[in-house]
């Protein structure tokens, strides 16, 4: 790219010698307008004096007739008429469509010496004549501006448009080489010297920063597509935990529920552990008033109701002897002898009763009662004990 940018830095050079034809154009064009100029000026004199002998010709009283000018008056006939046809001014048209007819030799078959006028065919020239002066005279001024005094400087005319032209195609030329060169600049330029080598360079260097940039981010697209399959993995476990989380939320809605109406239990069971402890430390307090008594009562609960319970005991126990040696007895003689109830058939039974009646002071009928007695006395003396024991160690 920039070896064609310099190229075209030198070929720009050429551009002078290129337009030197255009040059030598508009250099024959303005020979051609001054020649021009020369013989329309010249056209310009005549018609200008040829107008002037045409108006004195418009007051002659001179004439012509068919009989002895039809030639003549045939060659202005066909003079007007060709006006007529080239005219496009209908007042002009009808004019010389008029003068035309006047002067038609076959009008006047029926009387060819009837004299004809010649000043109005002189006053239909000088009018055509006046015309051609002006157009002459408006061309002139086209082809130059210093053609004659009646054309106006201000308006600029071929031959000084030409003129302009010859210098413009030089300025145009060096302008275009000088503009150009610049614009393509030099080697060594940057962007900032604003040229096109210098914008050439400093886009092949954005074009490497480019390349670069390219493969980076390829690579973080690599990274942002492991990143969103991993976000997706992600997404999934969240979605599962949010499950689990709403789950759980419910749970332990419903857990705050059980809990809360287990406070609302505990609370009342504590006021009631509150009150229960306050009687609890009244009842310490009546129950260490009333250790040294039960002490007391300890002690001869041990010395006077064990004596007793030991004498009630062993009599107790010699009486269940007896009875159960009774009931024992009766039971080997019902193996081997008659029975009062239930012998065999047609057999005689030898039956002995044993009958113990109870003395009159209730001694057997009490023994029960003292045993069970005792078993109390044990029992509560074994609790006081321990109380005792809690409450002064």
């Amino acid at each position: 790219m920039d070896r064609r940018l310099e190229t075209m830095y030198e070929e720009i050079g050429n551009v002078p010698a290129q337009a030197q034809p255009i040059r030598d154009g508009v250099a024959n064009l303005q020979d051609g307008v001054t020649a021009l100029l020369d013989g329309l000026s010249t056209l310009h004199g005549l018609q200008s004096a040829l107008a002037g002998v045409y108006g004195e010709l418009g007051s002659t009283t001179a004439t012509v007739s068919a009989a002895t000018d039809a030639q003549q008056m045939g060659a202005l006939a066909q003079l007007f008429g060709g006006l007529a046809a080239q005219t496009a001014d209908p007042t002009q048209k009808g004019q010389f469509q008029t003068l035309a007819g006047l002067y038609d030799p076959r009008a006047y078959a029926a009387a060819p010496t009837t004299p004809v006028p010649l000043a109005p065919a002189f006053q239909g020239l000088a009018g055509v004549t006046g015309t051609a002066v002006s157009g002459l005279q408006t061309a002139l001024c086209g082809l130059s501006s210093q053609a004659t005094a009646a054309c106006d400087p201000k308006r600029t005319g071929l031959r000084e448009g030409l003129a302009l032209t010859a210098g413009g195609i030089d300025q145009i030329t060096d302008g275009v080489v000088t503009k150009v060169r610049a614009g393509v600049g030099v080697a060594g330029q940057t962007k900032d010297d604003s040229t096109l080598r210098g914008g050439v360079a400093s886009l092949s260097a954005g074009v490497g920063q480019l390349s670069a940039g390219g493969q980076t981010l390829v690579g973080g697209l690599g990274q942002l597509s492991a990143g969103a399959s991993a976000l997706r993995s992600g997404s999934s476990q969240l979605a599962d935990g949010a499950g689990r989380l709403a789950d759980g939320t419910s749970t332990l809605v419903a857990g705050t529920g059980r809990l809360t109406a287990g406070a609302d239990q505990l609370a009342t069971g504590l006021r009631t552990a509150a009150d229960g402890s306050l009687t609890l430390a009244d009842g310490i307090t009546t129950a260490a008033d009333g250790a040294p008594a039960l002490v007391d009562g300890a002690g001869r609960l041990s010395e006077e109701g064990t004596s007793v319970l030991v004498e009630t005991g062993a009599a107790t126990a010699a009486d269940y002897g007896i009875k159960y040696a009774v009931i024992q007895a009766g039971a080997d003689r019902a193996a081997t002898e008659s029975m009062a109830y239930g012998g065999p058939e047609g057999a005689a039974s030898v039956t002995a009763y044993s009958i113990d009646i109870a003395a009159a002071d209730g001694a057997g009928a009490s023994s029960i009662g003292r045993g069970v007695a005792a078993a109390a006395l044990f029992g509560l003396g074994a609790l006081l004990a321990g109380v005792a024991r809690r409450r002064f160690v």
